[in-house]
């Protein structure tokens, strides 16, 4: 009988043992995938500080005179042709976003240091310290991701559209020189931000996919 309880044991313990590696190694591979998109999304970072609209430095946004509505009036032209009496703001200062570009700076650095956090602890932490955890970590990512898809939004469906009419109203010279090269730099920035928000998200669902397994395993 001693015998047989000690070999039930055994056997028990063994199965325990393959659970464990099942689980550490799941618990790697699911680390590996949030740190390669965390790490990717830090690594647009650069690219959005060093995007620039220079090319556009000589064109900028005519207003009227002081004492006149300038809603609907307003156009686009080189800073040498604007009229007698009138303002005129140069174009990159509609498209500055650089404080937008530090703030996801902030915000990914926090993430891929959380991301770092949870895989150093190997998955071994206790239910209630591996659980705050993850949560952290996801609200991070949730946090960046919508901060990302609010400038978004901002730049497609305020500052691009109120631009694209002011060109509307311009001479054809502008127009011509600079309207489509202007949509293709728009068509750039924005795919820099849909590539952040992609790594961002995927590295969310990531973490929700991996917290649900480790749940599973030591429950």
């Amino acid at each position: 009988m001693l015998l047989s309880a000690c070999s039930r044991a055994t056997i028990f313990s063994g199965g325990a043992s393959r659970a464990d590696e099942q689980g550490e190694a799941s618990f790697g591979a699911g680390c590996d995938s949030i740190l390669q998109h965390t790490r990717a999304a830090n690594q647009v970072i650069p690219e959005l500080r060093n995007f620039t609209w220079t090319e556009f430095a000589a064109l900028g946004v005519v207003l009227p005179p002081p004492g006149v509505c300038a809603t609907g009036i307003t156009y686009l032209a080189e800073k040498d042709s604007v009229p007698h009496g009138c303002n005129w703001i140069p174009l990159t200062e509609k498209v500055y976003f650089a404080a937008a570009t530090e703030n996801f700076a902030v915000a990914c650095a926090n993430c891929l240091s959380l991301a770092k956090e949870v895989c150093s602890s190997g998955g071994r932490l206790p239910p209630d310290q591996r659980q705050e955890l993850f949560a952290r970590l996801d609200s991070a990512l949730t946090g960046a991701a919508y901060m990302v898809l609010s400038h978004e939004s901002v730049v497609v469906h305020q500052v691009i559209p109120e631009i694209e009419s002011e060109f509307g109203r311009s001479g054809e010279y502008v127009r011509q020189r600079y309207g489509d090269r202007f949509r293709s730099r728009c068509d750039e920035y924005l795919d820099l931000l849909h590539r952040l928000q992609y790594h961002l998200e995927m590295a969310r669902e990531l973490a929700v996919k991996l917290s649900g397994e480790q749940d599973a395993v030591y429950r």
